[in-house]
């Protein structure tokens, strides 16, 4: 078939991304979303490498700069601590940086299993 990406591997890295970004969007908020097997990225059989750019690892890895709204200041509200909470910097975050997820509550990396929580 044309155009249609199969992978006998235990995991292949377009196709762990491209379901990902499919079905992550499908979660409620504070559902959690589990990639296995991930141990794979950095395996060479499997097309990985430690700190291969384009491995689940290294995309899941970027991810966590945007649980941190990637460390946005909001000047527009800078009353404290208060300037840092997610209520105040989710808008701010999707208007001046739309690539920045805003979805994710958390990620958190087991040996081989990756847990994202739905914010």
């Amino acid at each position: 078939m044309t155009g249609v990406q199969t992978c006998a591997l235990p995991i292949c890295f377009p196709v762990t991304i491209n379901t990902f970004e499919k079905l992550f969007p499908r979660i409620k908020p504070g559902g959690v979303y589990v990639v296995e097997d991930v141990c794979t990225s950095y395996w060479e059989q499997y097309d990985g490498g430690y700190l291969k750019q384009d491995s689940s690892m290294e995309y899941f890895k970027r991810l966590t700069d945007d649980v941190n709204f990637r460390g946005l200041e909001n000047f527009e509200n800078p009353q404290g601590v208060w300037h840092r909470r997610e209520s105040n910097l989710k808008e701010l975050s999707e208007r001046i940086q739309p690539y920045c997820r805003t979805d994710i509550e958390s990620i958190n990396f087991l040996n081989g299993i990756i847990i994202i929580t739905k914010r």
